[in-house]
């Protein structure tokens, strides 16, 4: 089974990264907090639903230095914290294919194509 790369453990995320797992995949999840990384990692994710509790362990870093997984990458981030995850990891992030986008608007748009990264996605 590939491994995904989801950046960004919010709702969408998190909940994508359940979904990966529960799959068969293996899932990295970045996150710019170590603090959060690291509970991420001790805790595993709980999704709960209408069939119960289901624990995932998912393996969590402060940062892409890991390398990219062969299943791409999927960022899950609010608009204002799509500029800075460009301009920090723009040079690691071409590594990854495909690239794929979650985000509520298309202000992204934008920035991708400015950037290198506009092949990638």
């Amino acid at each position: 089974m590939p491994t995904f790369t989801v950046i960004g453990p919010g709702a969408v995320g998190l909940y994508l990264t359940c979904r990966l797992k529960s799959s068969g995949n293996e899932v990295i999840l970045i996150d710019h907090s170590k603090e959060r990384s690291s509970t991420l990692t001790e805790n595993g994710l709980t999704l709960s639903s209408k069939k119960g509790e289901e624990v995932y362990e998912v393996e969590a870093f402060a940062g892409l230095e890991n390398g990219p997984g062969s299943g791409g990458c999927i960022i899950c981030l609010k608009s204002y914290s799509f500029r800075n995850l460009i301009d920090e990891y723009e040079e690691e992030l071409l590594k990854y294919s495909p690239l794929i986008v979650v985000q509520n608007g298309i202000l992204w748009l934008d920035v991708i194509a400015k950037s290198r990264l506009k092949n990638h996605v």
